[in-house]
């Protein structure tokens, strides 16, 4: 983020998240520190710590955090798909099973079914497994750039 070269330009969103936190104590440490860019990333770790980034909103919100409001259009050309509703969608059944799989023991609950376990099949994990991975993967891409262009240059 620009901020870590020196600049003073921190994106709104990250600014909101962060003001909870910062409190007066805290901000007067911040300038007395040599490093207070070390400060400023356990504020945003403790900030995101206990979120989950399963739902295209909550990734949406994290991702403003770092001044990338925009990213569908390009996750879409990454992951070849038609549209940028499908990027944002990309995920979502196989969040919706995880957190059957998590909150519900993978068992339905109708009157007719109750406790009996849903099946899964072994090509069906290796496609979930295989999807959220690309997925992970084009947005890391995509991230990487941006914070290159931030930056004015290269991200190793």
């Amino acid at each position: 983020m620009a901020f870590a070269k020196g600049k003073a330009d921190v994106p709104g969103k990250l600014l909101e998240a962060l003001k909870p936190s910062l409190t007066p104590e805290r901000c007067l440490r911040l300038v007395g520190r040599g490093r207070p860019d070390e400060e400023i990333r356990r504020l945003v770790a403790e900030h995101v710590r206990e979120r989950t980034f399963q739902d295209p909103g909550e990734i949406e919100r994290a991702l403003k955090l770092i001044a990338l409001d925009d990213f569908w259009e390009e996750q879409r050309q990454r992951l070849r798909l038609r549209r940028k509703a499908e990027a944002k969608e990309y995920l979502v059944g196989y969040v919706e099973r995880r957190h059957k799989i998590v909150h519900e023991a993978d068992a339905y609950k109708s009157k007719k079914y109750h406790g009996k376990l849903r099946s899964i099949s072994r090509p069906y994990a290796v496609r979930s497994v295989t999807d959220v991975t690309r997925f992970a993967n084009a947005l890391d891409k995509v991230v990487t750039a941006h914070i290159a262009e931030i930056l004015g240059g290269t991200v190793a």
